[in-house]
């Protein structure tokens, strides 16, 4: 364990009370966020995610596959519902072209 030394205070402990300790543990090093190599199916992405964050795996994985099947149906849904009324307005756009053209001229 690595120890960082405090700042000595000039100031005398009052009678009584006891002097404070001049060593303070290091923070904790700072965590990274890298593939597993214990925990994986594929290539340990989501192995890696969950020893990050530390959860089970499979719960992570589980979150994954819940994530990508609802935006799928959302984007689906969406698209469903936008493809009738861009066709219907392609379909004005051209009748309404149809109406304000003019008719090549005969040779």
């Amino acid at each position: 364990m690595v120890f960082h030394m405090a700042k000595k205070s000039r100031s005398k402990p009052k009678s009584g009370a006891k002097a404070k300790s001049s060593i303070k543990p290091a923070p904790p090093a700072k965590k990274k966020l890298s593939r597993s190599k214990s925990n994986r199916m594929l290539l340990g992405v989501m192995g890696g995610i969950a020893e990050y964050f530390n959860m089970d795996p499979m719960h992570v994985r589980i979150a994954w596959w819940a994530f990508v099947v609802i935006t799928a149906l959302a984007a689906g849904a969406i698209a469903y519902a936008l493809v009738p009324t861009v066709l219907t307005l392609l379909g004005l756009a051209y009748i309404i072209a149809f109406l304000l053209m003019n008719e090549t001229p005969a040779k």
